[in-house]
């Protein structure tokens, strides 16, 4: 893997550059923003050049650099070495899960029953928003320093309506509402409706590469897409919304798997999970690339920042209800929730789960690309390994965060769940914190990443829709590339997403009943309710009846699996 490296100068040179960059982008924003402040341009460029220089690049984000001649071999290899298992009979793991047999009484796969797909989802939701107005470069800058009351305050009382010509300084040229009404900017349209006509082609290797994805990913996810890219345009569709002053977007397109239920472990085939993460990023870069032959920038840019957005829900997606799964077979292990599966199966299934993590896939994947060497039935020691690396890492967290909250914020802790706790001031419960990671916005350590705020409890879901917004606005402004625009706003963007995987793991604690019975229960069920829906991910069921509906759609769904099987005797 030497070649994937980057020397100790590349790395700094480049974060370095991207520091400027950020700079630059907010003094050209600012040029069409006479309020702003030119003292924040100057703090934020003096932070961002003065801010650590080292930086993590995904994994993931290095395969775009393995040819596509050696990824259409390896996923031939793959192909060759899937076993198929004949589901006849199911043994359940609390409500959301269960695991299927074959007629040997051999595992075949462990299904998450409260995976939304098409068939469990009861109406479309906005996947994006597209914000009009631009943010200032010192909204920025008090984001950027935690000085949210500002931004937010600013933001609400910003009571100015949008014109048509607002509307028109959005668009820019290159955009043709002339076949459609006068009101069409402030209602319903498709990017198909004002982008010229094209004839989208993927390129031939692109093509190829998803026929052998197709061969791997029997669902027939973005099938649609795959055939004719330029159904894009004619399903991604804007709806105005005058009290957001923004656009929705919505796509027809079924970017969940179409057909449920959803196996989160395969026994016998265990790269499976893996390769649906490489597939999802094979899509989103062929999209993304695709959008660049759109001639007229805004639709171009909105094309890019749903896409990309849909794809970041996505992963989201996977490793929150995974996150959910881990801790269920983790409380097996413990004999903290009972289950009929062998403790053998429970320690193999969490090494499988550990091991379909979207860096550990690539990192199993780039090697075996490069050197044809390594032996995909040795993932389950990978996954173990993956396992312990993460307890370490939460051991040596769950000290240090726990030892900020009581010297530097001057809590009395209450410890819930081994890696949560309450912060208690005056007698009085003030905010729940995870033990398990701190927040980060771009450079800036924001301490404990928070759960619930007892004073403010829709602290979390809007902190992290207003990030969404400014991530997306200086997506759409920004007058650089895509790479420099992108990389400013997924700073923002990853905030907005932040806290998640810690949400999972306290959900799914309490539903496995892990709190102290001898202690008082701080979470009732407004609490709970308020963790659950502040979620900004559009594709994760933020009610415990929408949960619980999905539930129960996909138990009939895997009833008929088991019972074909069963008839097949």
């Amino acid at each position: 893997m030497s070649h994937l490296r980057m020397t100790t100068s590349q790395v700094t040179n480049l974060v370095m550059s991207l520091m400027i960059s950020f700079s630059f982008v907010f003094l050209l924003l600012d040029s069409a923003n006479a309020d702003s402040s030119r003292a924040a341009r100057r703090k934020l460029r003096k932070a961002m050049i003065e801010q650590q220089q080292n930086q993590d690049f995904s994994l993931k984000k290095a395969l775009s650099r393995i040819s596509v001649k050696a990824l259409q071999d390896s996923i031939e290899d793959l192909n060759a070495a899937e076993e198929t298992c004949d589901e006849k009979r199911q043994t359940p793991n609390s409500a959301r899960y269960v695991t299927t047999y074959d007629s040997a009484g051999r595992p075949c796969k462990l299904y998450d029953l409260s995976f939304p797909t098409l068939q469990t989802l009861f109406a479309k939701k906005a996947v994006s928003t597209i914000p009009v107005e631009q943010f200032s470069s010192e909204d920025y800058w008090n984001w950027y320093q935690g000085n949210f009351d500002e931004v937010i305050a600013k933001y609400n009382s910003n009571k100015k309506e949008i014109t048509p010509e607002d509307l028109d300084q959005f668009w820019g040229e290159g955009v043709n509402f002339n076949q459609l009404p006068q009101s069409a900017r402030g209602g319903e349209f498709t990017l198909a409706d004002i982008i010229p006509s094209q004839n989208f082609q993927w390129d031939s290797e692109t093509t190829q590469l998803f026929n052998q994805i197709g061969s791997v990913n029997r669902d027939p996810l973005l099938k649609s897409l795959m055939n004719d890219p330029n159904e894009l345009m004619e399903n991604t569709k804007l709806k105005w919304d005058p009290l957001k002053k923004a656009y929705d977007v919505f796509i027809s397109f079924d970017f969940l798997p179409l057909k449920g239920p959803i196996s989160l472990v395969d026994y016998n085939n265990q790269y499976a999970l893996g390769m649906q993460s490489l597939i999802r990023y094979v899509l989103e870069t062929s999209i993304v690339n695709l959008a660049q032959f759109i001639p007229a920038k805004t639709p171009r840019r909105i094309v890019q920042v749903v896409f990309s957005d849909i794809f970041t829900a996505l992963d989201h997606l996977y490793n929150y209800q995974i996150t959910r799964l881990k801790e269920t077979l983790k409380a097996n292990k413990s004999n903290k929730l009972p289950t009929k599966n062998s403790p053998q199966l429970i320690e193999k299934s969490l090494n499988l789960v550990y091991a379909s993590g979207t860096d550990v896939f690539s990192q199993i994947l780039v090697t075996y690309i490069q050197t044809r060497e390594l032996d995909l039935s040795d993932i389950e020691s990978i996954g173990e390994q993956a396992r312990f690396t993460e307890q370490k890492v939460f051991r040596g967290n769950k000290g240090r965060i726990h030892n900020s909250l009581v010297k530097d914020m001057g809590c009395d802790t209450e410890i819930i769940m081994d890696h949560y706790a309450v912060c208690r001031k005056n007698g009085g419960r003030q905010v729940v914190y995870s033990l398990l990671s701190e927040t980060s916005l771009g450079f800036y350590n924001m301490g404990a990443t928070q759960i619930y705020d007892y004073s403010f409890p829709a602290k979390r879901a809007l902190f992290r829709g207003l990030s969404y917004l400014l991530s997306a606005a200086i997506r759409i402004w920004s007058p650089l590339g895509y790479v420099i625009s992108f990389s400013i706003g997924d700073v923002f963007k990853n905030y907005a997403f932040a806290g998640i995987q810690d949400e999972a793991i306290f959900l799914q604690r309490i539903e496995n009943g892990s709190i102290d019975p001898r202690f008082e229960n701080p979470f009732e069920s407004k609490v709970l309710n308020w963790v659950q829906g502040q979620n900004m991910n559009p594709l994760i069921p933020r009610s415990a009846s929408t949960t619980e509906s999905i539930i129960q759609k996909n138990q009939y769904l895997l009833d008929q699996i088991t019972n074909k099987g069963a008839q097949g005797e």
